[in-house]
């Protein structure tokens, strides 16, 4: 079975470097630690441009700081997302849709969500 996430967790864990919690499968947090991005598939859909087997993947990424006063999260979370977006930025294979700031996590986590799509290919092993 193809791993969906494996590709972008693995930039990210790449780029982004040591400091960084990266989370590669969706699961509620109760907190974190410092700064960290958690990422899942939310959507699979055939591309109908393209032939059998080509696929579009959408991926939500959280952007997250474990800081809790707003003023202060949104400076940390400023230099987070500048990290990631950069990181996307120079990635062919993966398209920022949007972003979006926000308390989640039953509103104890400072955020920013981020919708990212990008492409699979499938082929039966012939």
């Amino acid at each position: 079975m193809t791993n969906l996430r494996a590709p972008l967790v693995q930039a990210l864990q790449e780029g982004l470097g040591t400091g960084w919690t990266i989370i590669g499968t969706p699961r509620a947090l109760d907190a974190v630690q410092g700064p960290t991005v958690a990422v899942y598939a939310d959507r699979l859909a055939p591309l109908p441009q393209a032939p059998a087997g080509h696929y579009r993947i959408q991926f939500t990424i959280n952007v997250m700081t474990p800081i809790t006063d707003p003023a202060r999260a949104d400076d940390a979370l400023d230099e987070s997302l500048s990290a990631v977006l950069a990181l996307l930025w120079e990635r062919t294979d993966f398209l920022l849709e949007s972003a979006e700031r926000g308390v989640i996590q039953d509103s104890s986590i400072h955020a920013w969500t981020l919708t990212v799509a990008g492409g699979l290919t499938i082929t039966n092993g012939a």
